[in-house]
């Protein structure tokens, strides 16, 4: 399996927030991340069909997911996500406790993959003299 790029990360008191590369494994990834952390059934293979009023079964397009938002919540363990779907990019929202957070970056972690940024040629000096 690839690794999905993971592009920032932030920790908040109440929540974090991740910004993925859009990648066409992410509903596979993070489906079953999702339940093994959380114990959240995210489906991502049943979609609502608002013509016809009724849920059906298919493969998902990670490109046919742009400005689209998505949910998913538990309220007894107080577990809150969003995902919102850009262009080129995906918006992760996670709330729950800190202990769930923490375990979800730890899990995260191995199935993503950051990369280090290149410092300037003047931001390298400044911080060397610094």
């Amino acid at each position: 399996m690839k690794k999905i790029k993971l592009i920032s990360i932030g920790n908040y008191e109440e929540y974090n927030d991740y910004i993925l590369e859009k990648h066409e494994s992410f509903f596979d990834v993070f489906g079953k991340l999702f339940y093994d952390v959380f114990q959240i059934s995210a489906d991502f293979h049943e979609e609502y069909d608002e013509e016809k009023g009724d849920y059906f079964i298919r493969e998902r397009n990670i490109k046919n997911y742009k400005d689209k938002k998505e949910g998913f919540i538990d309220p007894k363990k107080k577990v809150l996500i969003d995902i919102f779907y850009g262009d080129k990019v995906i918006f992760l929202v996670v709330y729950c406790s800190k202990k769930l957070r923490e375990k979800f970056n730890v899990e995260l972690e191995k199935v993503t993959y950051m990369v280090k940024p290149k410092l300037k040629k003047s931001i390298k000096n400044e911080t060397q003299q610094s």
